[in-house]
């Protein structure tokens, strides 16, 4: 599939495998937006459903997500770690797919005739 002038969003894109993925996209062709929490192009918090719903309405509509972020948790597992976790890596991913599906529907109302992938989960 080309790559080329596709929109792509990657979570968790600081450093380690997030930037080597955004990196890539970049070379290939795409348009890259990167969220992290610092040193990205768009600096938001994903357990901050608000501030991510308002990065990715920014972004308009997104042909490739990847939802990398993700929390190393050392320690203790107690309940405010376990929401912070559950916020990174479990309920969060499905906004920017949800956001980017619609932002695709106002697009191109043929998106509207199949299942929206987020339904799922």
């Amino acid at each position: 599939m080309p790559l080329k002038g596709k929109v792509a969003l990657v979570t968790g894109a600081a450093r380690g495998i997030g930037a080597a993925i955004a990196d890539a996209f970049g070379r290939a062709g795409c348009s890259v937006h990167r969220i992290d929490l610092k040193e990205a192009s768009l600096e938001v918090d994903i357990t901050d459903r608000t501030a991510l719903a308002a990065a990715v309405a920014r972004i308009g509509a997104i042909d490739i997500l990847v939802n990398n972020a993700g929390l190393l948790a050392r320690g203790p597992f107690d309940q405010t770690r376990w929401s912070t976790q559950w916020l990174t890596t479990g309920r969060q991913p499905r906004c920017p797919a949800q956001r980017s599906w619609q932002a695709k529907q106002s697009r191109d109302p043929a998106v509207g005739r199949t299942v929206a992938p987020w339904r799922a989960l």
